[in-house]
């Protein structure tokens, strides 16, 4: 753990579009979660896929 608290690696800076690709990327990757935690409105239940439509 020493080992890098005293040897730090400095991080290249990301260019404008690299950080919105990670950012849309991140975006679509928390859509995809929310949608797979989904709850009925009784709270107990996950919504079905099928019932989206």
């Amino acid at each position: 753990m020493n080992y890098f608290l005293n040897n730090p690696k400095m991080q290249k800076p990301l260019s404008d579009e690299e950080l919105m690709a990670l950012a849309s990327q991140n975006k679509e990757k928390a859509k995809a979660q929310r949608k797979k935690k989904e709850m009925k409105s009784c709270g107990c239940c996950p919504v079905d896929p099928s019932e989206d439509a």
